[in-house]
């Protein structure tokens, strides 16, 4: 009689252990600044500078369509058109059900491809953005950006790409759409308008036309948005976007095919004929972006 209230003690003591590491293993972490040359399986090859470039933004909503229905080959469908896409709400390893979604497209698709992490579950990278396409890489870094909600959306990334035979730096990003939004776009800004042209900015911006912060970045010298500036229809109460700056557009447009909540918006580039300005290094962008100093709270 006087063993089965300890053993009950003991019973209790270790669930509330187990369900204290289960707890903390499931809280969001938010990731740090990474670097690294290439794409995962990046084809060995740079683009033909007598080619139209196509690329693409998507919110892929984890690869859940507006039926609800998980499917990444109905995801793939509908990127096989493009030559680099910026993708955001992509689920990492850290998700069993899901396994790191960038890769799986990328092998559906035999394109070079990398996840771009913002979050953190169970000790792994669980949730961010990626990339998928043909175009060489041939340096990247991921940048923290303010945050003070983990599950926001807290990193940008760089990318130098190759193609019309000359390096394009690439901003692939997700801001936040509460809290955090207006500083991570105006951070976010700052390193798109220190870059050289040819440079452009891409991703879910959480933010609409109207938005002061956007329409500062939109009326810098040289910077266009394609659809507009070809008078294309834009999606209702667009929050996605394809800035460039140094490039032509020759065509851009939008697919809203139901297989995320949110449509995949498209341009085809060309290099604008102009003199040649000094291109922005790595390290000067990061220096250039004054982000500040914060620490994020967990939840």
């Amino acid at each position: 009689m006087g063993r089965f209230p300890r053993i009950v003690r003991w019973i209790v003591v270790l669930a509330a252990v187990i369900g204290v590491g289960i707890w903390r293993a499931t809280v969001r972490h938010t990731t740090g600044s990474e670097s690294g040359r290439t794409l995962v399986s990046q084809p060995d090859r740079d683009s033909s500078p007598s080619r139209p470039w196509r690329i693409a933004t998507w919110n892929i909503h984890g690869g859940k369509g507006m039926d609800r229905r998980l499917d990444l080959g109905r995801t793939a469908d509908g990127l096989r058109d493009y030559d680099f896409v910026g993708l955001n709400e992509v689920r990492g390893p850290a998700s069993p059900w899901d396994f790191d979604q960038t890769k799986i497209l990328g092998g559906r698709l035999h394109s070079g491809w990398l996840f771009l992490p913002y979050e953190r579950r169970f000790c792994r990278d669980d949730f961010g953005n990626g990339v998928v396409g043909n175009t060489a890489v041939t340096n990247w870094i991921r940048i923290p950006l303010p945050n003070t909600c983990v599950k926001g959306h807290g990193n940008v990334t760089l990318l130098s790409t190759r193609h019309f035979s000359q390096d394009v730096h690439v901003l692939v990003t997700h801001i936040d759409h509460k809290t955090d939004r207006v500083l991570q776009l105006a951070a976010v800004g700052e390193i798109f308008d220190s870059l050289a042209p040819p440079a452009i900015l891409m991703g879910d911006l959480n933010t609409r036309a109207d938005d002061p912060t956007l329409a500062r970045i939109l009326g810098q010298p040289g910077v266009v948005e394609p659809l507009a500036a070809l008078g294309k229809q834009q999606p209702d109460a667009q929050i996605d976007w394809i800035l460039v700056k140094g490039l032509t557009c020759l065509d851009a447009g939008f697919e809203d095919t139901g297989a995320s909540d949110h449509p995949l918006i498209w341009a085809e580039l060309t290099l604008r004929k102009e003199p040649a300005a000094t291109p922005a290094t790595l390290t000067s962008v990061i220096q250039a972006a004054t982000m500040p100093d914060h620490k994020p709270s967990r939840r």
